[in-house]
């Protein structure tokens, strides 16, 4: 429902800034839902939080990693369901210094 209305998560759609058109799309989004405008945008929000959460995670590989369970499946199609937001949502920089901690080799 969000997806189709990109207006909704990108910042630079010409539409993003029509307040009227969001809260109307919301309104929307909640009666489809059964639930209110309000419930609507706290339900993405909470989604959207959770996706960047888990794109910025590290996944340990190889034996050091958790069996697979049932778990991994649905994370993996939350991921997939959620990839529309993937260049929207801040990511967690890599980032490296020069910091020298004083100590001699």
């Amino acid at each position: 429902m969000v997806e189709a209305r990109g207006y909704l998560y990108d910042p630079s759609h010409e539409m993003y800034s029509n307040r009227d058109l969001r809260k109307t799309a919301w309104a929307e989004i909640g009666n489809a839902m059964q639930i209110t405008e309000k419930q609507a945008q706290v339900k993405y929000t909470y989604l959207r939080d959770q996706y960047t959460r888990r794109k910025n995670e590290v996944v340990p590989s190889g034996s050091g990693r958790k069996r697979k369970s049932k778990n991994d499946a649905i994370e993996k199609e939350f991921l997939r369901r959620m990839s529309f937001l993937s260049g929207f949502v801040k990511t967690k920089r890599k980032t490296s210094g020069n910091y020298d901690d004083g100590q001699i080799d």
